[in-house]
């Protein structure tokens, strides 16, 4: 969204059906509260509204909010056939299925959907990467190299992978340093960074782009392209050479430039291929049982010790290959705004209901037995009887700034009919303990005050000012009385378009990074003397009516006359309540 969009009068509409509170759902317009076990009924209660039929498994419990905000997103989506989308964070394939049929329905394949121009990341093979460690322990692979991976630390099960590695006879790792995977090798090739590198791309169909070096190598590195050619005793064995010699053969004809052209463009497009038409063919029944048999699977964590755990890439960590990033490291988490650490976010009733506090530490313990012990941070919006924790910490082999930050979620990641499953069933237990987290902000509600201003498309397509609240003119005063002092050039300015900013937080480790702004750790960040020159505050209201406000859709950035703002107040709600939480993001420009 923009500010343009605005002068057209529209605006697109997003709605988000989570258990844990993620930056996209801070962002909905209107966020509901689910289960993990409840997303697969979810989306299968939402087929039923589209099209009308009764696949089984559309039961959603006492979640009757969930219930009916589903039937109000059918109906806008068919309001909008051709220009609605659904998207599921699964990689379940059943999952994905349905939601492939619910795009048929409300026909968004060929306009919002375009499955000849493909994005072509994420394309690697979960199950034939499980199957690796079998090969391995059947003696069936002589020799493994490893380039920008490092399956020790990441994969499902990264003990027994070390182990198995053990028995290959020859081991390579192309990296910059000698990581938890680079530690069991034979060898380590070191290799430049991509800054460094020459290389070339093909991530979307029809666009291709030339990766160029800013700088010489500043140490001892070799590409691991370039190694590879030699080794292969290739007939070019420089890597630039071999690049360009592919481009003047196989793509510059084609789009008519020379290479000097596409060093100074950097990317070309060729003629995107025409969206085909296609069909949805499959059965659903079987595709619904599978749904619902995983859901299934979260029945047992229905006690008070037992949890549905969701584990996520966080903002600044991500998977973790950057974690001797201390700018990373120090970079607030856009909604828990939590540095230096990772943590199990749990709802305040879930928290209460365990009779604990926030900041005591939680003993994990996973189906497979996998523990870790983390402080508990209070997350409004996550929901009940459901964790998250965030995946990239726990690094052993990455650097000073980023050794033994967190603890490492990965192994609690299952493989579940050939692809990584994200959910799963954790008990937990209280273990005595207690750490105080480093956050950047920690007072979080509006407290009745007019910190932020805002108003629904609807009203402000009646009048701009809407929500800005009362003007009063102010007297203007003239230093130059007599001489006026003419302005010549730019007139600077600085405006933050609010429906543009999503809180991501780029902008802060940006400012970082270019004014030399130091780092200040944990400890330092828990006495609130972090040294950023911006920040992005985040705040929560809550709605005393869930439902209405869904069915209102007035959205997660406008709580409307229920909003509840004051702290005293947020202490009484009830549990559906605290679930309802509304968030806005505010960036605060530096003061200097």
């Amino acid at each position: 969204r923009d500010y343009k969009s605005l002068e057209k009068g529209k605006m697109s509409r997003h709605f988000q059906f989570e258990a844990g509170m993620s930056l996209t759902g801070t962002n909905a317009d209107t966020r509901i509260t689910v289960k993990l076990s409840e997303e697969g009924p979810a989306l299968i209660t939402l087929y039923n509204e589209i099209t009308g039929n009764n696949l089984p498994g559309g039961t959603l419990g006492n979640n009757t909010t969930a219930a009916k905000a589903l039937k109000l997103v059918a109906k806008e989506l068919l309001q909008n056939k051709g220009k609605a989308l659904v998207v599921a964070g699964s990689n379940d394939v059943a999952t994905q299925t349905l939601v492939n049929a619910i795009n048929v329905a409300i026909g968004s394949y060929g306009t919002t959907i375009d499955l000849d121009n493909p994005n072509k990341r994420y394309e690697g093979n979960d199950q034939e990467f499980a199957e690796l460690i079998n090969e391995i322990n059947r003696n069936e692979v002589g020799a493994i190299f490893f380039l920008n991976s490092n399956p020790v630390y990441d994969a499902v099960n990264g003990n027994a992978f070390a182990e198995a590695l053990a028995k290959v006879p020859t081991k390579i790792s192309f990296s910059d340093r000698v990581d938890e995977t680079s530690d069991n090798c034979d060898a380590v090739a070191i290799t430049p960074n991509y800054l460094e590198s020459w290389g070339d791309a093909n991530t979307y169909e029809g666009y291709y782009s030339i990766v160029q070096p800013t700088i010489n190598p500043v140490f001892n590195s070799r590409q691991a392209e370039q190694s590879l050619l030699i080794w292969s005793d290739n007939a070019v064995q420089d890597y630039y050479q071999y690049v360009r010699n592919n481009w003047e053969k196989n793509i510059l004809p084609s789009v008519g430039k020379t290479w000097n052209e596409v060093l100074q463009l950097g990317v070309v497009n060729a003629t995107a291929k025409t969206a085909g038409a296609y069909t949805f063919g499959l059965s659903l029944g079987d595709v619904a049982s599978a749904i619902v048999n995983g859901s299934k699977a979260f029945a047992k964590a229905n006690g008070k010790d037992a949890l549905e755990l969701q584990v996520y890439e966080s903002i600044p960590m991500r998977d973790g290959k950057h974690a001797n990033n201390a700018f990373l490291q120090e970079l607030p988490d856009p909604v828990s705004k939590v540095t230096w650490d990772n943590y199990i976010a749990l709802a305040p009733k879930q928290v209460e209901k365990l009779g604990l506090k926030e900041f005591d530490i939680l003993s994990v313990k996973g189906e497979n037995g996998y523990t870790i012990e983390l402080p508990i941070l209070v997350q409004p919006g996550q929901a009940m009887g459901t964790a998250s924790i965030a995946l990239g910490y726990g690094r052993t082999k990455v650097g000073k700034a980023g050794d033994n930050v967190g603890k490492n979620a990965f192994p609690f990641v299952t493989v579940s009919n050939g692809t990584l499953k994200y959910a799963t069933t954790v008990s937990v237990s209280a273990t005595g303990g207690r750490e105080e987290l480093a956050q950047t902000q920690t007072h979080y509600s509006f407290e009745g005050r007019n910190i932020i201003r805002e108003t629904t498309l609807k009203d402000y397509l009646k009048d701009p000012a809407a929500g800005s609240g009362n003007h009063h003119k102010h007297k203007v005063y003239d230093l130059w009385t007599t001489d006026k002092h003419e302005m010549v050039g730019n007139n600077w300015v600085m405006a933050i378009d609010l429906n543009a900013c999503t809180g991501c937080g780029s902008c802060i480790v940006a400012c970082n990074v270019e004014n030399n702004i130091p780092v200040v750790g944990k400890d330092e960040v828990r006495k609130r003397r972090e040294m950023h020159w911006l920040r992005i505050d985040r705040y929560y209201s809550y709605n005393q009516e869930p439902t209405a406000h869904a069915e209102a859709g007035h959205g997660g950035h406008d709580a409307g006359s229920n909003a509840v703002t004051k702290e005293k107040e947020i202490a009484h709600l009830e549990e559906n309540q605290m679930n309802n939480v509304s968030v806005v993001h505010q960036p605060m420009m530096c003061q200097h």
